[in-house]
């Protein structure tokens, strides 16, 4: 486990101890995905992976809600504004929403990209690039 729930709750996070296993697993799961497994042998996990893992489990979740029909109101945008009578009518939209309204092509390219933001340039137990896509030789 490459975040524990009590890193997890110090991080803000919000979720329960079950939901977030589900959570952390599939975003672990991700993560080894990406990385070849090489980061599973590392004796301490580096801060980097951790807020990595972070952000997976909010997207994991936004995942989660979207197949289960939740909608819970979170980002909000500008639907309209006016200037003299200051007037801005916003419009909600749930985290589960906004990623419904990506293509699978574009919740690839979220994934890859909150990945690579927090782990590039992390090295594995070897002191190999992480997010090498090629085969080193000793793999």
């Amino acid at each position: 486990m490459y975040l524990t729930y009590e890193e997890y709750t110090e991080m803000g996070g919000t979720l329960d101890s079950t939901a977030f296993a589900n959570y952390e697993a599939e975003s672990e799961m991700w993560v080894n995905w990406y990385t070849f497994n090489r980061l599973k042998t590392l004796e301490s996990f580096p801060d980097e992976l951790k807020r990595c893992v972070f952000k997976l489990i909010d997207l994991a979740k936004a995942h989660a809600d979207l197949i289960a029909g939740v909608s819970n109101a979170g980002g909000a945008g500008i639907a309209s504004q006016s200037n003299d009578g200051v007037s801005i009518s916003y419009n909600t939209i749930s985290a589960s929403e906004a990623f419904a309204s990506l293509n699978n092509t574009a919740k690839g390219n979220l994934i890859e990209s909150t990945i690579r933001l927090y782990l590039t340039g992390l090295k594995d137990a070897k002191g190999r690039n992480a997010l090498y896509r090629g085969v080193y030789e000793d793999e």
